[in-house]
């Protein structure tokens, strides 16, 4: 806390107490303090104590002179030596000066919000009494209590956080505990406590009884020796008794929406690391969970984890390669960063640089005279290695490539589907991961003319 600004800072009783038991009883003890600057050990400023010196234990306050700086906060660093002469460790604390001619108070809040914040005047002896107000609905941190100075025309100081114990000041008393359902006081077993527990990490030991193997929920009720009871859950797993012999990788895809079905990764006996290839349902894109967990021959389930994932398309992961240091609005599919009337998606699909101006147009429609019946020749670059039929329905690069067909420029339908047209499609052999396909359309005797375009869409 804060004092008004004088020569001298009181630091009463809460010295002692934030001492270790160990070195509270050394006889003979001395010590130094420093203000924000550690000088280090046995360089600092000697306590002002008596000589001899008291020992910690009897040691209830101290007045140190404080630097000129109102206004502001400082850190305060305190250490002692020990009854062998070694230095103990340095204690820490943060004050706020406060100017003589302004009154000082200290500011509370509860939860997670300072909408309920309230003022208080210190006593006499320095203390100021809080009182915990109920807890207000959705607040998720009731317990937390923020505390900070605050003086009349002065800058409010640091805010200082901390979490309270819900027992209201009284102390445990008992704790009952079950799995897998809530605790109850007249049937689950219970584990008795004392004062001690609060004041330090203590081990319990639980009778989980015959928990299968497998995740499970411990439900806890705690109640304290004024009645009051509080309520929280810890989730711990059970090892399968001797060895297990793993079969395969379950898997699944969740998000806020749901989740996918469960599918199973085989994996092969042995201690040396494996690749696993996990299948991503059609459809599952953007921010998604991935859960993972072991099974062995008896289908018992094992140890699991999850990881949070963003799953792209393989066009975002060429667009985070190819366009690297661009906007988010540069890398977009539709967007055409080198302004060659290009868009992203077909820089990707036709295997070129979004970056670069092309001066040769990637495809072509071409009509052949003297044939008789209309013909159309339309060459045009794609991703090879993909699948399907070329220019009817072919799939690559996450990619489909499809010609159309329209009489009208209004109405297109695929070229395999629009009537009285035949479609014959031959490529080039592959190079750099890109092939040149010729379609060529002609239609029947005495059918309409007829339009081409090619269609690039991501694929599903």
């Amino acid at each position: 806390m804060s004092a008004p600004h004088s020569t001298r800072l009181a630091l009463a009783l809460a010295l002692a107490a934030a001492l270790p038991a160990a070195r509270a009883a050394a006889p003979q003890a001395a010590g130094e303090y420093f203000f924000n600057v550690d000088p280090g050990a046995g360089a600092a400023t000697p306590l002002p104590l008596s000589d001899p010196p008291p020992t910690l234990d009897a040691l209830d306050s101290l007045a140190l002179p404080l630097p000129s700086a109102p206004g502001s906060p400082v850190v305060i660093g305190l250490r002692f030596r020990t009854a062998d002469g070694a230095w103990g460790p340095t204690h820490l604390r943060r004050v706020h000066l406060i100017k003589p001619a302004s009154a000082s108070a200290v500011e509370s809040a509860w939860g997670d919000t300072f909408a309920s914040a309230s003022t208080a005047t210190p006593d006499a002896n320095g203390s100021v009494t809080l009182t915990r107000p109920a807890s207000v609905g959705g607040d998720v941190v009731p317990d937390r209590l923020s505390l900070r100075v605050v003086s009349a025309g002065d800058t409010p100081g640091a805010r200082h956080f901390r979490t309270v114990h819900p027992l209201s000041g009284s102390a445990p008393q008992r704790v009952y505990y079950a799995v897998d359902q809530r605790a109850n006081p007249a049937s689950s077993p219970f584990v008795e406590l004392s004062a001690a527990h609060r004041l330090a990490p203590t081990p319990l030991t639980l009778d989980l009884g015959g928990a299968a193997p497998g995740y499970h929920t411990l439900h806890l009720l705690l109640r304290d020796a004024s009645g009051n009871w509080t309520e929280s859950l810890r989730f711990f797993h059970v090892t399968p008794a001797g060895p297990q012999t793993l079969s395969g990788l379950v898997y699944r895809f969740q998000n806020a929406d749901g989740q996918s079905a469960a599918q199973v990764a085989p994996l092969v006996a042995g201690n040396a690391a494996q690749d696993v290839s996990l299948s991503v349902p059609s459809g599952i894109t953007g921010d998604r969970t991935l859960v993972l967990r072991l099974g062995d021959l008896a289908s018992t389930p094992g140890f699991g984890a999850s990881a949070s994932l963003t799953i792209g398309t393989l066009f975002d992961q060429w667009s985070a390669a190819a366009l690297t240091g661009q906007s988010a609005e540069s890398s977009g599919p539709l967007a055409d960063p080198d302004g060659d009337q290009l868009v992203n998606l077909l820089e990707y699909a036709f295997g070129l640089d979004p970056l670069a101006v092309e001066t040769s147009p990637p495809y072509t429609v071409e009509s052949v005279p003297g044939t008789g019946a209309p013909l159309l020749v339309l060459r045009y670059r794609q991703r090879a290695g993909g699948n399907g039929a070329r220019g009817v329905d072919y799939t690559a690069g996450g990619l489909r490539y499809t010609v159309e067909v329209s009489t009208d420029l209004a109405t297109w339908v695929r070229c395999d589907q629009a009537p009285g047209v035949v479609a014959q499609s031959s490529a080039t052999p592959p190079a750099g991961g890109i092939e040149t396909v010729s379609m060529e359309l002609q239609s029947a005797p005495g059918a309409p003319r007829f339009f081409a375009r090619l269609a690039v869409s991501l694929a599903p």
